[in-house]
């Protein structure tokens, strides 16, 4: 690993797999086949996952500590269009834990139009309509006096553990949560709130798209956190759900609100930088 703050939460361009030496463990990567989280059509969670997730003491071929028993609390499922539907709280996650390697220091403290990476998309989270919201530290110790810190001591390993570290803290209350990169600073808050209108219909995982790609943010509703926990791996998040499940998954296009774009380099951070200075600092809020 070498410093990604989150990188690749839903972002197929920014695997692993087309990143060699980077934030594995060595051997086979596990995919769905071999976690086998069984749901139904509408996301429900059952029996069969319940087998494949026995108190989620370790996941299956690694021996760390998996994930605590989400599907052992209260989870309220519900089927598209029923109501009560997206009424529980909808947490924010903000995956801010890498190095910044490729740019020189940590992403999370670098300045954009006067306001820090972190700062950013904690408010981005929040004036989408999220709370209570996480950020992920790792490399370096970031406080944000309006969202809550997680630090993860594996955040070395990649953003697959900084994902992990953040579902295992969410409230048990929380029904949903909206996960979101600090390096990139263009998703704004009308991409977080489609996703929030999404879920109040009643989807149960959502993902941002970009002339029909799938990047970030991404909802993620609480009985799928088992199965996003047991694939997140190195330096990929929900991608590997996305994938396996992408029956269970809605799009929702924010392309006329949001931009994946990301900060890898100070080349990029230089054009994302002219980029906001000539549409104003300010991200575009929820209309």
């Amino acid at each position: 690993m070498t410093g990604r703050s989150g990188a690749g939460a839903a972002d197929p361009d920014r695997s692993a797999a087309t990143r060699p030496g980077r934030g594995g463990r060595g051997g086979r990567k596990r995919t769905a086949s071999d976690v086998t989280p069984q749901l139904d059509p509408h996301g429900s969670a059952g029996s069969p996952q319940d087998a494949a997730f026995p108190g989620l003491q370790a996941s299956p071929g690694t021996g760390r500590p998996g994930a605590r028993a989400w599907h052992h609390r209260g989870m309220t499922t519900r089927k598209r269009g029923e109501s009560g539907a997206g009424t529980a709280p909808v947490a924010g996650l903000l995956l801010a834990a890498g190095e910044g390697a490729r740019l020189g220091r940590p992403k999370a403290l670098v300045e954009v139009a006067g306001e820090r990476l972190v700062d950013r998309g904690v408010r981005t989270l929040r004036e989408g309509g999220c709370a209570p919201v996480y950020v992920v530290t790792g490399a370096v110790e970031v406080d944000v006096g309006c969202a809550a810190s997680v630090h993860n001591p594996g955040w070395q390993s990649g953003l697959g553990s900084s994902l992990r570290a953040g579902l295992d803290t969410l409230p048990e209350d929380v029904d949903a949560v909206v996960v979101a990169l600090a390096d990139q600073p263009l998703v704004s808050a009308s991409a977080v709130q489609r996703l929030l209108e999404a879920h109040a219909d009643g989807a149960r995982a959502a993902v941002a798209t970009y002339a029909g790609n799938l990047r970030n943010p991404v909802l993620l509703g609480r009985e799928h956190w088992p199965s996003v926990h047991a694939l997140a791996e190195g330096d990929v998040g929900a991608r590997p759900f996305l994938s396996a499940y992408s029956h269970l998954v809605t799009h929702v296009p924010c392309d006329d609100v949001a931009s994946p774009e990301d900060i890898d380099t100070p080349e990029d951070l230089e054009r994302l930088q002219a980029c906001l200075e000539t549409r104003g600092s300010a991200p575009h809020r929820p209309t």
